[in-house]
């Protein structure tokens, strides 16, 4: 499906990014690692995302080719009053940067949180302070005005 979606459009698979959710690894590792092979293969990108939300593996981090962890809201919620929340987040992207990963905050919504995160380094950062989900139609007017404002 992936690789009709790509000849159909033409765009080049290092510009797909995939997300799987962790809770997919549990379900059946092998085949999961299987189709991740597959994909990398093909150029694609690969991400986890939820990470650390209940179904961590660092076996995943360093045996599947994964390019990007996402890391859950549950640790970046507060994360400005919580140390040990704010030393496992830490951890986690010193662990990713090891290990040539990107990182991406998810979830952010307040300035506290997303300074604390830019602070430790994360510089990718997505959530509500920035921009609800938007449909196709709301990100192109959005892109459209940003562009002729420039």
């Amino acid at each position: 499906m992936v690789k009709k979606a790509l000849n159909e459009s033409g765009l080049a698979p290092e510009y797909l990014k995939l997300e799987i959710t962790e809770s997919v690894f549990i379900r059946n590792p092998e085949h999961v690692a299987e189709v991740i092979h597959r994909l990398k293969g093909m150029g694609v990108q690969i991400s986890i995302d939820d990470f650390g939300k209940g179904y961590s593996s660092l076996y995943q981090l360093l045996y599947l080719p994964i390019d990007e962890i996402k890391i859950d809201r549950q640790f970046i919620r507060d994360i400005h009053q919580n140390d040990k929340q704010a030393l496992l987040v830490k951890s986690i992207l010193e662990l990713a940067r090891g290990l040539q990963l990107n990182v991406v905050a998810e979830g952010v919504e307040t300035k506290l949180e997303n300074e604390v995160l830019l602070q430790m380094g994360c510089y990718e950062i997505q959530g509500f302070l920035f921009s609800p989900p938007l449909a196709k139609e709301d990100i192109i007017k959005l892109l459209q005005a940003e562009r002729n404002s420039i």
